[in-house]
Parts: C-alpha cells; sequence; structure tokens
C-alpha cells in the first residue's frame, strides 16, 4: 500500500473503512496509523462525508413560477448594422467560461497536493451546519 493508492482510497470511498476494497482494508487502516498526513486526509474525507450526508433542501413552493414571470424583456438600442442578439450574448458567456477554466486550471487549484488544504477552507462552514 502507497500513499497515493490510500489518498486515491480515500477520495473515491470516503473515510469510513466499510466503504474501502477489502482486500486493501487491513493495509490502508495500519498505513493511516503510521502516516499523520495520511490521517489528515482520512479525517478531511470525514468531513466531507458528513457534509455530503445533509439531506437536500427543498425548493421553496411557487419558486419556479415567480422568477419566471420576473422576467422582462429588454429593448435592444444598438446602432444600426451592430447585431447585439442572443448569439453575441452566447459567445461571450463562452469566453468568460474559458477564461475562468483556463485561470483555475493553470492556477493549480486541483492540483491533489493542494485538495487537503482546499477542502479545510471549503468545509470551514461545517461547525454552523452539523449539530
Amino acid at each position: 500500500m502507497t500513499p497515493e493508492r490510500a489518498r486515491t482510497i480515500l477520495a473515491a470511498h470516503g473515510a469510513d473503512p466499510a466503504h474501502w476494497p477489502e482486500a486493501e482494508r487491513a493495509a490502508l487502516a495500519a498505513l493511516i496509523a503510521r502516516d499523520p498526513a495520511l490521517a489528515s486526509w482520512r479525517d478531511a474525507e470525514a468531513r466531507l462525508d458528513r457534509v455530503m450526508a445533509l439531506p437536500a433542501l427543498a425548493p421553496l413552493p411557487g419558486l419556479a413560477g415567480r422568477i419566471a414571470s420576473a422576467t422582462v424583456t429588454v429593448p435592444q438600442t444598438a446602432a444600426p448594422g451592430w447585431d447585439f442578439g442572443l448569439g453575441w450574448a452566447r459567445a461571450a458567456a463562452l469566453a468568460a467560461a474559458l477564461a475562468m477554466g483556463l485561470g483555475l486550471g493553470l492556477s493549480g487549484v486541483g492540483a491533489s497536493e493542494s485538495n487537503g488544504a482546499l477542502l479545510d477552507q471549503v468545509l470551514n462552514v461545517e461547525e454552523e451546519l452539523l449539530p
């Protein structure tokens, strides 16, 4: 059992040993007991497991209807010859999404080395959500 394999199992199956592959369960538990970094990783996965187990919020009654009735039509006031229709808006939204994706990808936010720290930052609200 390598630390990389242990992190892969924890990321895929969570912190509960009952969910780990049976053939690797004992080796994984022994490695976590010896390695404080993996114990910390397991603790982060346990926090994520608790957040994922929270019940989903039910949508507010009538919300979809209120949103649909609140839509308005904005008149186009573009100069003649300029097309600022829906095609332009879609292209702008796609370009913004692409720029954000490239920025996040190049910044390394999703890199596996920083997952533990990132998860800690994201889940700082768990004390407010969990009893």
